[in-house]
């Protein structure tokens, strides 16, 4: 029983989740009407658009942490061992 209910808890964290980057990526979406290919006082609206969707893209570390190869919870991220340092690089 205890594990079924755990089970719903993660579940209902990732649907939170994967609604929290739906929206971030529908964000992305509507900055493309926004920002649509013009010149406005000299700045192009691409630059604009480029802006602020990479600003929309970093808040995706809010939610999950990668590795580069897999997809982990904030709390799992910070249980990953840490890479040492090679001597000589900084």
């Amino acid at each position: 029983m205890l594990y079924t209910l755990l089970g719903v808890v993660k579940i209902m964290e990732y649907k939170k989740i994967a609604t929290e980057l739906w929206d971030l990526l529908d964000d992305i979406d509507t900055a493309s009407d926004m920002f649509k290919p013009c010149e406005n006082n000299g700045i192009i609206s691409y630059e604009n658009f480029y802006k602020y969707a990479m600003k929309k893209v970093s808040e995706r570390h809010k939610l999950l942490k990668s590795d580069g190869y897999k997809l982990y919870s904030n709390e799992d991220f910070a249980k990953l061992p840490k890479a040492d340092k090679q001597e000589g690089i900084e």
